[in-house]
C-alpha cells in the first residue's frame, strides 16, 4: 500500500470509530498524512526519535481541535 493508502484505512477506522462527519474526516486525514510525512522526514534525517515524538505531539493537538467530545 501506498502512503496515502495506509493513511486513508487509518482515517476510515477512526471516523467509524468516533463517528466522524465527513469534514472532520477531510481534516483528520490531512492530519494523520502529516504525521505520516513527519514520521518519513524523520526516518530521512536519522533523527527519528525526536521528530518522531515532535510528530506525535502535534497530531494530538491538531486532532483535539477537529474532534469534539459530546
Amino acid at each position: 500500500l501506498s502512503k496515502e493508502e495506509k493513511v486513508k484505512y487509518i482515517t476510515k477506522k477512526m471516523a467509524k470509530i468516533l463517528s466522524l462527519t465527513e469534514e472532520q474526516k477531510a481534516k483528520v486525514f490531512q492530519i494523520n498524512l502529516d504525521r505520516a510525512n513527519g514520521h518519513e522526514n524523520a526516518y530521512k534525517q536519522g533523527r527519528k526519535k525526536e521528530v518522531i515524538q515532535n510528530a506525535i505531539a502535534r497530531w494530538r493537538t491538531d486532532l483535539k481541535q477537529v474532534i469534539t467530545v459530546e
